[in-house]
């Protein structure tokens, strides 16, 4: 609206008028760009805006040189006269204020300076009534969460809800050493749950069980960078085995002595068996050694089974966790049982959930391309029944179907994305297999220099590179004829279910390794063509000319390398899963 006398100040909400609007739009921007010498001219002729929030953009100077970074203005924000104690607690509309903000944005150094000036910061709660080293730890803010949480300090603000759903958040993200440190302080963390009105009823162990393994290439990032090189050099050139993070394995261990210090046998198995996730998450995850600590510590955990009726055995199998399946084998008093069981809805078996695809589509993309995963998907199956009597395999689930109609039948569409992408992989590898077969055959009938007129023997004869010509255009004229071969029939294969165990797989792999052969060897026979036909003085064009012919080759193989070792990972799985003992 406008005012008596013609004045232009509309008023604002808040009561600023049209100029101050202006300002603090100015100002706004000014604590964007970390212009301190704006602000503070600003600052100079309306104070009130150090703790004032706009109306529109829902934050205070502070606030926003905080999300934009700028820790100098903020620095020098804190320290002007303008900026009191109180101004650090405003927040947002009941939201976060700047120091949360510092505080999920990692920004330790505009934390401590916070701190210096309004200590109570810690235990000021914002959104979800949450305190702000459970919003750092949220979003695996580890310095933070160190620098803000002392649990020998914690008892004044902290209460034991607070407590294990700050430990859940830690063990969520990884902040192991902390959440050792609350365990340690706190011993009844190790058997609370949290509330279950507000979540679903976890402890500290449950938390843990749902954590993946970690690679060596994860790891590696938490070394040296040397080691970081090693790792991934070692990742690139074998199959990558995955840990439990050496931090996770002492938390757990600590958290183990804590619960047998307060809970006899019958509280343990309670604590363990009720809402019984924990080993049904440990094995779906493939937690290994989680598991084979606690199977040590507790025995009695591998008769357990879930809602569904699911012993570890069946998670494991279910998802193809085959390490964990592996357990198996050492307890051959319960394994006849275990195998029988018929469980869930379905009433399925141990052979029938390894018939099904998993429930985790991920656990099929562990290989590349749709055929490789047939293979792994038909191993699977096969190693599960070869550990049951041959009675077994005869087993009706509550369908009325066997473990062998149920696989053919979850397996149907796999196996036609199999049969597409063998087919489309062989013809495009067959396509190069044959350029190279057509351009050193052509080699071979132009020899390089040209022959004797009297003779029709080549001039070069008795150079040693023309030698080495002759023995690599051979080689690759060979290989690459078997390449073709190889794909050839891989293209005419009647794709039965079997083929994929073997046949297909040993026809791929024999034909991706006369390729490489047959694509080196042609690289090599351009080579030795350079050499005989240039003299002595222009050798160094040659040398040259090597070197940008293997750039190509180079990047061909490294392509393919991933294709390769999947196919060789494919062969070398033993079918027999029985061990010698």
């Amino acid at each position: 609206m406008k005012m008596e006398g013609g004045r232009n100040d509309e008023i604002f909400e808040g009561g600023r008028n049209e100029n101050d609007n202006r300002a603090y739009w100015d100002l706004h921007e000014a604590a964007a760009k970390g212009d301190w010498g704006k602000a503070e001219e600003i600052f100079k002729g309306n104070p009130q805006f150090v703790g004032d929030e706009h109306s529109d953009l829902r934050n205070t100077a502070l606030q926003a040189a905080v999300l934009a970074g700028h820790s100098d203005f903020v620095e020098k924000l804190l320290r002007s006269s303008y900026m009191k104690k109180e101004d650090l607690e405003r927040n947002i509309g009941g939201g976060n204020t700047a120091f949360s903000h510092a505080a999920m944005l990692g920004n330790i150094e505009v934390v401590l300076m916070m701190l210096e000036k309004n200590k109570d910061l810690v235990n000021i709660r914002y959104e979800g009534a949450k305190l702000p080293v459970q919003m750092a730890a949220s979003v695996r803010q580890e310095k933070i969460v160190k620098c803000l949480y002392n649990p020998k300090k914690d008892k004044d603000h902290l209460n034991d809800e607070d407590r294990i759903l700050l430990l859940l958040t830690l063990i969520d993200n990884d902040i192991y050493d902390v959440a050792q440190s609350m365990v340690e302080e706190f011993p009844s963390l190790a058997v609370s749950r949290e509330n279950k009105t507000d979540g679903n009823g976890e402890t500290a162990l449950h938390a843990l069980a749902r954590k993946p393994l970690m690679t060596l290439n994860q790891l590696s990032n938490k070394q040296g960078i040397l080691k970081r090189f090693c790792y991934r050099f070692i990742r690139s050139i074998m199959v990558e085995k995955k840990k439990m993070d050496p931090k996770a394995r002492k938390l757990l261990e600590v958290l183990w002595e804590k619960i047998v210090n307060q809970l006899d046998y019958n509280q343990i198995s309670n604590l363990i068996g009720t809402r019984s996730r924990l080993i049904s998450d440990a094995a779906k995850e493939g937690n290994i050694e989680f598991i084979s600590i606690l199977i040590s510590k507790q025995p009695n955990v591998i008769y357990g089974y879930d809602e569904n009726g699911y012993t570890l055995f069946h998670t494991a199998v279910e998802y193809r966790q085959d390490k964990i399946f592996e357990l198996i084998y050492e307890r051959d008093s319960i394994k006849n049982v275990i195998c029988a069981l018929k469980a869930g809805k379905e009433k399925n078996t141990i052979l029938h959930l390894a018939a099904k695809l998993p429930p985790d589509q991920n656990r099929l993309n562990v290989v590349s391309g749709a055929a490789l995963r047939m293979q792994r998907e038909l191993w699977w199956f096969k190693k599960v029944r070869k550990l049951l009597p041959p009675s077994y395999a005869g087993y009706k689930n509550g369908q009325g179907k066997t473990a062998q109609t149920l696989f053919t039948e979850s397996h149907k569409d796999l196996m036609k994305e199999g049969e597409k992408w063998m087919k489309t992989t062989a013809n495009s590898c067959m396509i190069v297999a044959t350029l190279i077969a057509t351009i050193v055959f052509a080699a071979a009938i132009a020899v390089p220099g040209g022959v004797k007129d009297d003779t029709g023997a080549p001039h070069f004869l008795r150079k040693a590179s023309f030698k080495w010509f002759v023995i690599f255009d051979i080689i690759s004229l060979v290989s690459s004829s078997c390449s073709i071969l190889s794909f050839l029939s891989i293209l005419t294969a009647r794709y039965a279910e079997e083929d994929y165990l073997r046949s297909l797989p040993i026809k791929l792999l024999l034909g991706l390794v006369t390729l490489f052969i047959s694509t080196i060897a042609m690289m090599v026979v351009f080579c030795t063509t350079l050499f005989i036909i240039f003299d002595e003085g222009t050798k160094v064009l040659a040398f040259l000319a090597v070197a940008l012919a293997f750039i190509p080759v180079t990047t061909f193989i490294w392509q393919q390398t991933s294709l390769f070792r999947d196919v060789v990972r494919s062969l070398s799985y033993n079918i027999s899963p029985c061990k010698a003992k």
